[in-house]
């Protein structure tokens, strides 16, 4: 804060980050496999709110993944979806599914095209 004291919370447009111990304006400070959750102001290793996914290219928890898909099982983005469970992904809404078919598009997973529907 603008006093430099210690504090429990961080301000509301900060991070704690749990490492250094101190409050961050940028969500890029959390460590490396951990995000910054709007909710709890840490820094975190799991994205816990509902709807929520852990996105790789700004270290925070958000609703959507920039790039690749999210893995909401999981809880995070991924640039390819599983194949153990067998999952696809599915660009119309950046999601990984198991069922290609879901929206009656009569599109079908390719395993062999980054494990996309197509």
């Amino acid at each position: 804060n603008l006093n430099r004291t210690c504090e429990t919370v961080c301000e509301s447009v900060q991070w704690a980050n749990p490492f250094t111990k101190k409050c961050s304006n940028y969500t890029t400070d959390c460590p490396d496999g951990y995000y910054a959750d709007s909710l709890t102001r840490f820094c975190v290793a799991n994205c816990t709110q509902p709807g929520y996914v852990a996105e790789n290219t700004t270290k925070s928890c958000r609703t959507s993944c920039l790039t690749g898909f999210a893995h909401w099982e999981n809880r995070v983005c991924v640039q390819i979806c599983p194949s153990d469970p067998s999952m696809f992904g599915y660009i119309a809404n950046k999601s990984c599914v198991y069922n290609c078919d879901h929206t009656n598009t009569l599109l079908y997973g390719d395993a062999q095209a980054n494990r996309t529907c197509v």
